[in-house]
């Protein structure tokens, strides 16, 4: 749904299946984000949240295209964790 919501203020585009960044507006629709979210979390507004939902909660067709491009790609990462299975 960030995602979404990065691409409506221009701050990400897809274009061809590439994601491009824009830096110099990333801070400030970033800082949008995080007092969207933050004010809905901390009013509490139901309403707000289910707007939210409604608007930002579909993946894009053109990125689901270009994530289905990687489905083959290897994954050589193999993490170790330091705490014992049975602690999960």
């Amino acid at each position: 749904m960030e995602f979404n919501y990065l691409l409506e203020k221009h701050a990400l585009s897809l274009d061809g299946g590439l994601c491009s960044i824009d830096f110099a507006r990333m801070p400030s629709v970033l800082a949008q984000l995080a007092q969207e979210l933050l004010q809905t979390e901390a009013t509490g507004d139901r309403v707000r949240a289910e707007r939210w939902f409604a608007k930002y909660n579909q993946m894009p067709e053109t990125l689901a295209e270009s994530l289905a491009t990687t489905k083959d790609l290897p994954v050589d990462i193999a993490p170790i964790f330091s705490f014992k299975d049975d602690v999960r």
